[in-house]
């Protein structure tokens, strides 16, 4: 709403401003998902208690391990999350994903790695069920320090063991040294002819829509590897949030969800403008106006100031409940739905000077902590 700016007889128009509070529409809040036994046997792995970063357990793999359902390679972990948890996102709206791992092997051996694959939307899709793959090889991470018999942390954040991609249906490699960044992917298009490897192509993989986030073992790699697995969570960029803790046992899933809705800081006035009338000097004159909290904000502070008083008439006259002059010290509070009547006392010195004095109250409405 805007000022009201208007030169009447003997008229103070009032205004309504209105501040807001930091808002956050449509955000689910940060959800915590346990994956368990039932899920790692599905998925290729054993849940363990011998080992863990968070909760009382995490998943294992080893050579001697075999899952026991068809939807899983022989010494194969494909851990499909539940990112349904989360809605629909695109690679632009990640802000970050992370895991955990334990493993007795060298830094710079295999591990678990990452992949993303994006929904086929019929254009320079790679597959008949996915658009692109990018894959996360912690051992082409930037900053790499992860020594071995420990929980190391790998992160498409910038920082130690950070994350690098490569397509390989583009790159026409499984990796290389200096592959992009998930950054690097998000800030335009990759080319990776000139990354030195790949086609002579533009992609903005950004705008793609994400279909599977998925943490793998190699099928040949999982023959020999030894390794555990941990806290996992993916971050976008609206505060959505998930993380996903694998334990041992059924623990049964535990979901929580939240939304914080917009705080509508809003208030109204009656009457919207007053008309002091004709005065005589040496008078005093009032006028009621009520103010309503309208929006659903717990808690408003009102204050008021005055402008368009050119002439000083209104800060010399005029009174806000016994406030004089810049009215500084004048300010009520309001809960939803509440109402306060403040009175404008406009007192002419029986002296002053006849004529046609306009000016405006603008009301500021601000939330503020209960």
């Amino acid at each position: 709403m805007s000022k009201i700016r208007e030169k009447t007889t003997a008229t103070l128009l009032i205004a309504v401003f209105m501040t807001s509070m930091l808002a956050i529409a449509g955000v689910q809040a940060g959800q915590y998902i346990v994956l368990d036994s039932t899920d790692a046997d599905h998925w290729g792995a054993e849940a363990t208690e011998e080992g863990y970063l968070s909760g009382k357990g995490s998943w294992k793999v080893y050579p001697e391990l075999y899952p026991n359902d068809e939807f899983s390679d022989p010494n194969k972990l494909e851990l499909y999350l539940p990112i349904d948890v989360l809605g629909t996102f695109k690679v632009d709206d990640i802000q970050s994903i992370s895991y955990h791992t334990w493993k007795p092997g060298a830094q710079g051996d295999p591990d678990f790695y990452l992949l993303i694959y994006t929904v086929p939307d019929g254009e320079d899709d790679g597959s008949g069920w996915y658009g692109y793959r990018l894959n996360g090889e912690p051992y082409y991470s930037l900053g790499l320090n992860a020594p071995s018999n420990t929980w190391n942390r790998w992160d498409t954040n910038v920082g130690t063991n950070q994350l690098t991609f490569f397509d390989a249906w583009k790159s026409g490699v499984y990796g290389f040294y200096g592959q992009p960044t998930l950054q690097t992917l998000q800030a335009g298009t990759v080319n990776w002819k000139t990354l030195g490897y790949g086609v002579d192509q533009n992609i903005d993989y950004g705008l793609e829509t994400v279909k599977y986030v998925c943490i793998q073992t190699g099928t040949d790699m999982a023959k020999v590897f030894t390794g555990y697995l941990d806290a996992i969570e993916i971050k976008l960029t609206d505060g959505r949030s998930a993380t996903f803790d694998l334990e041992a046992g059924e623990a049964g899933n535990f979901p929580m969800q939240a939304e914080v809705v917009p705080a509508i800081v809003s208030i109204s006035l009656t009457p919207t403008s007053v008309n002091f009338g004709l005065i005589t000097p040496g008078y005093k004159t009032s006028k009621p106006v009520t103010i309503t909290h309208d929006g659903n904000a717990l808690k408003e502070k009102i204050t008021v100031e005055l402008t368009g008083d050119t002439s000083g008439f209104y800060q010399y006259c005029l009174k806000v409940d016994d406030f004089a002059y810049d009215y500084s010290g004048w300010s009520t509070t309001l809960a939803p739905a509440g109402t306060y009547t403040a009175s404008l006392d406009l007192s002419v010195p029986w002296d002053y000077s006849p004529g046609t004095y306009a000016g405006s109250l603008v009301f500021w409405a601000e939330a503020v902590a209960p």
